[in-house]
């Protein structure tokens, strides 16, 4: 121990080599005091820490590699990682981590890996990585992520994988991949995502794979990805009814890059390959949409009356199935075209009387002709 490790203080449960101490599994629930300065690899594993003091790894600026995975820390402080200005890895897989204070990474200048899978995270705060513009490697996967907003990832202009896998996002913002110009590899699989914004991706100019298998697209437009030229790889398994993919077949059609386009989709009660699938025996579902509003005159010349509006559900008309317009396709409002003159009261009067003489003739008729019609039927 004493040779191994410039600083003979540490706990004896740890073992040293060189530059690196290991301290995995010995049921610790803190830090071990007395790491040499010198150590450029600590492995804490596999513990029972929850809580780390303030500046408890400040003298260690020689740390390179930081292991903390499989113990029990909820939540990070903004001075967790003071003086960790030579960290590269940090490993925080497997915590209870909830809740990232906005400057807990502030220090870690030098970190290009940082992993936190398998936590309770479930909101990302807008600024929590800002300081870390170093950074190649995130991993967030198996939290209970729900949104990603525009500035989730604001600055990272290093990043060249970013793995959400496993978490319940739903909802992604039209621009929160705006400042990944390096990113190569993202994984958004196994998430509750529907539907993608157009050019949700367009910043995304050096990706090459990407996955959004196992979510809840019931189609997928070839519109969030229009703007990249060099994807490789894109797979989309369990996800989508082939019939509503037909312009991303098309789309697939034209990318000279795109060497692997894996997946499975489900239509006419069969799970098929994407690769394999079709289109040609598709009838594609079309809703129907509400033309334009015609409008009638209103009912009278002047004062108060009503007039319509009609709409038909023609544009386009519903078919295969398609939903009809939802909606009213006749209103009626109130018009008014002005105080009646005196001319035209009086005619109104007149015609009121012209009625009643009208609808008199036409009652002693109608009596008249059904005493016709009751001596035809004696006869």
């Amino acid at each position: 121990m004493q040779t191994a490790c410039a600083n003979p203080c540490i706990e004896l449960s740890c073992v040293c080599q060189g530059t690196e101490v290991k301290c995995n599994q010995k049921k610790l629930v803190n830090i071990p005091d007395g790491i040499p300065t010198t150590t450029k690899t600590l492995d804490v594993q596999q513990n029972k820490i929850s809580t780390i003091a303030e500046d408890t790894f400040s003298k260690l600026t020689s740390l390179e590699m930081l292991h903390l995975g499989f113990n029990q820390i909820s939540t990070c402080t903004a001075d967790m990682f003071n003086g960790l200005v030579s960290l590269k890895v940090l490993v925080l897989s497997y915590n209870q981590i909830s809740i990232i204070a906005a400057d807990t990474f502030k220090d870690l200048l030098s970190l290009t890996t940082l992993v936190l899978d398998n936590n309770k995270i479930s909101t990302i705060a807008s600024d929590m990585f800002k300081d870390i513009m170093s950074l190649d490697v995130l991993g967030l996967s198996n939290n209970q992520i729900s949104i990603i907003t525009a500035d989730t990832f604001k600055g990272l202009m290093s990043l060249g994988t970013l793995i959400l896998s496993r978490n319940q996002i739903s909802t992604i913002a039209k621009n929160a991949f705006k400042d990944l110009i390096s990113l190569k590899y993202l994984y958004l699989d196994y998430n509750e995502i529907s539907t993608i914004a157009r050019d949700t991706f367009k910043g995304l100019v050096s990706l090459t794979y990407i996955t959004l298998t196992g979510n809840d697209f019931t189609s997928i437009s070839p519109n969030i990805f229009r703007k990249i030229t060099n994807i490789t790889r894109l797979y989309l398994g369990y996800n989508s009814i082939c019939c509503n993919m037909t312009d991303l077949f098309k789309w697939k059609a034209s990318q000279t890059e795109l060497n692997e386009f894996v997946g499975n989709c489900l239509d006419f009660d069969a799970l098929t390959e994407i690769s394999d699938f079709n289109i040609s025996n598709c009838t594609i579902q079309v809703d129907g949409q509400w033309g334009s509003w015609s409008t009638t005159l209103c009912s009278v010349t002047c004062g108060s009356g009503t007039k319509y509006r009609n709409r038909i559900c023609n544009n386009p008309l519903p078919s295969d199935e398609g939903k009809y317009c939802v909606g009213n396709d006749t209103e009626i409002s109130q018009c008014n075209l002005g105080d009646c003159s005196v001319l035209c009261k009086h005619g109104k009067r007149t015609h009121k009387k012209s009625d009643k003489r009208l609808q008199k003739t036409r009652t002693w008729l109608g009596i008249f002709i059904s005493d016709l019609d009751l001596t035809h039927t004696h006869k």
